[in-house]
């Protein structure tokens, strides 16, 4: 009896272990995987259409014929439903194990199975054929991301826009332009400005106190001036 741990290569937290005995067939740990898999992912609508025997299996044998430690990034991402280049190399197709084939087989020349490694990979074809990473990724948008990819489209192109400069312009590109921005108007240039008729301010005497009777009288004289008084003389 062994106990395996398999992951399914495109979706998230998907390590969990089997027990099996070694003399049984691959078809045998594909059912077992299969009622792990069941448990597991219960509510999981892209899982029900598929069947045991659709299950594609892969052992996770590295360089040196050591087992895949989970204490890798690569394991740390798979975790995540994330599919490096590694992962990528075990799950080839001429990798495959076969159903017929003993497990025993598959496990000459391998360390014994232990905790904190992956053992099996496992593949989920979904009913048109593509891998269950392959469906994640063309599962269709919402409208919110919808709208944010559009928006963000929009945002990068207006700041991609083509700017211009003056000195870069020839001049009747440049006439066109400034004639479209309204930066010069017909303004006229022949208007008479009003005489200015305002009356100027009074001017404070000099080293004498705001209070002074001198500035009263004065601050009197310049306001009688200045509502018509002065125009009649002294």
């Amino acid at each position: 009896m062994v106990k395996l741990f398999c992951a399914i290569v495109g979706a998230a937290g998907s390590a969990f272990e089997v027990k099996i005995d070694d003399t049984e067939s691959v078809s045998a740990l594909k059912k077992a995987i299969w009622e792990e898999i069941k448990a597991k992912f219960i509510h999981d609508d892209k899982f029900r259409s598929v069947v045991a025997s659709d299950l594609q299996l892969f052992l996770a044998k590295t360089e040196g014929n050591a087992w895949l430690s989970s204490l890798t990034e690569d394991v740390k991402k798979l975790k995540k439903g994330k599919k490096t280049a590694l992962v990528e190399s075990l799950t080839q197709e001429d990798k495959e194990l076969q159903g017929e084939d003993p497990i025993s087989e598959y496990l000459e020349g391998m360390d014994a199975p232990k905790v904190k490694q992956i053992h099996v990979l496992v593949v989920v074809p979904m009913q048109d054929g593509t891998s269950n990473e392959m469906s994640a990724a063309t599962t269709p948008l919402t409208v919110e991301q919808v709208e944010m990819s559009m928006n963000k489209f929009l945002r990068e192109r207006d700041e991609k826009a083509s700017a211009y400069s003056f000195s870069d312009l020839n001049t009747e590109m440049e006439q066109r332009i400034v004639k479209k921005m309204r930066l010069t108007e017909n303004v006229p240039t022949d208007i008479d400005e009003p005489e200015d008729t305002s009356i100027p301010g009074y001017m404070w005497i000099p080293e004498v106190s705001e209070n002074g009777q001198s500035q009263r009288t004065g601050t009197k004289d310049e306001s009688a001036y200045n509502a018509g008084w002065g125009m009649y003389g002294d």
